[in-house]
């Protein structure tokens, strides 16, 4: 029987004892109201035998004196922190559970002179429901989760954090804060530890920042980062810290299309109130293209104009960017007939933008060949209508 019985019913675990073959041969009260069985159900049987099933955390079913007690007996090494939890059959009742078991050797004179194991069990089940609604929110809110040991310079991450960059968690399971550091956008690295300097030096609650990480497959993955220092040492020192970083990529994308249109509208404002005060009509259709160019960063901007008489074309206004050569004075006079995929084009009103000018179709030959021969890489066509009638077009080069 156990010694010191009034004291182990004071404190606040369950206590089972176990002979040395697994066997529960006494237990406190507190037994009965963590695992909602009595005394008179447990002592003298081995966990087999009871009402109730005991499952791991991975969903399977375990024998307790096979699977921790038996271990504990053999090795003579405590077990401790083991979660598993207790299915009562009849109402479907999960009890989470936390397990400790203590190896006893033998005491020299004592009546059975046997090994015994010394469990001690605590009721969990409320810190694993509350784990496991963070765990649902997290993956819901598609989070990923990391955990940094400052002082070792070791990060752990799991799988919604790799998953984001192309990983897997055997890829980056445990790595060392250096490959942290080769996924940050060297633009965004200072933004990253000034916001980390200002956590540790206690200028803000917590670590904040938006950044951009490498993905496996060479893109940029914008997230929004953030985390806390969780342990301090008695001088003030950071040693640990978690947090989570979400993928904020069609974020950004909206916002830059966002942003993009607010300055379109402000560039064609000051187009339009130019064109309406000029007394240089040359000169402010220049002037708009350079403005042009600071948002869509094209290497070379032109206008067109069509002469329905000669059923010809010519380029009569261009801007281009420092470094590119001008093509108006040789692109004077150029015969309609020989661009007939791209007139035709135009004429349906269609809008023309070639991403990659190597790829153009067999029927758009002669126009691919201009092109390339003014080292032109992608290009976008805008029609130039007036009174339902093309009279030109206005281009956007990159080369």
């Amino acid at each position: 029987m156990m010694n010191n019985k009034t004291l182990l019913e004071n404190i606040p675990f369950g206590v089972i004892l176990h002979n040395s073959d697994g066997l529960i041969i006494d237990a406190n009260k507190l037994v009965e109201k963590i695992l909602k069985i009595s005394l008179n159900e447990i002592i003298g049987k081995k966990w087999s035998n009871l009402s109730f099933k005991v499952v791991n955390k991975e969903g399977v079913e375990c024998v307790i004196e096979e699977a921790i007690v038996k271990d504990v007996l053999t090795s003579g090494r405590d077990v401790k922190d083991q979660v598993v939890s207790i299915v009562h059959p009849s109402n479907r009742n999960v009890i989470w559970i936390n397990i400790t078991i203590l190896f006893k050797p033998a005491e020299v004179g004592s009546k059975s002179e046997q090994n015994q194991a010394l469990m001690y069990i605590s009721d969990v089940t409320d810190i694993i429901k509350t784990n496991v609604a963070i765990e649902n929110t997290i993956d819901n809110l598609n989070l990923g989760t990391w955990q940094w040991d400052i002082e070792l310079g070791t990060l752990i991450f799991n799988d919604k954090w790799v998953g984001m960059l192309g990983y897997t968690l055997e890829e980056l399971s445990f790595s060392n804060i250096d490959v942290w550091h080769k996924l940050i956008h060297p633009d965004d690295f200072k933004t990253m530890e000034d916001s980390l300097q200002d956590h540790f030096e206690g200028k803000s609650p917590q670590y904040y920042c938006e950044i951009r990480l490498h993905h496996k497959n060479g893109q940029w993955v914008w997230v929004r980062h953030f985390g806390k220092v969780t342990l301090w040492s008695d001088k003030g020192k950071p040693l640990y810290m978690s947090g989570m970083h979400q993928d904020i990529s069609d974020f950004k994308k909206n916002e830059l299309h966002l942003s993009r249109k607010i300055e379109y509208g402000k560039i064609l404002s000051d187009i339009s109130t130019n064109f309406i005060n000029t007394h240089d009509i040359d000169a402010t259709i220049i002037e708009s293209f350079s403005k042009i160019a600071l948002l869509n960063e094209a290497s070379r901007i032109y206008l067109f104009r069509f002469d329905e008489e000669k059923q010809t074309m010519s380029n009569t206004h261009e801007w281009c960017s420092e470094g590119v050569s001008p093509q108006k004075d040789i692109l004077q006079d150029l015969p309609l007939t020989d661009f007939p995929w791209w007139i035709k084009k135009l004429s349906d009103g269609e809008i023309i933008n070639i991403s990659d000018v190597s790829k153009m179709p067999l029927e758009a030959s002669a126009e691919k060949e201009i092109l390339e021969y003014q080292s032109v890489k992608s290009i976008f066509v805008l029609p130039v209508v007036i009174k339902q009638s093309l009279v030109g077009f206005i281009g956007f080069d990159n080369v």
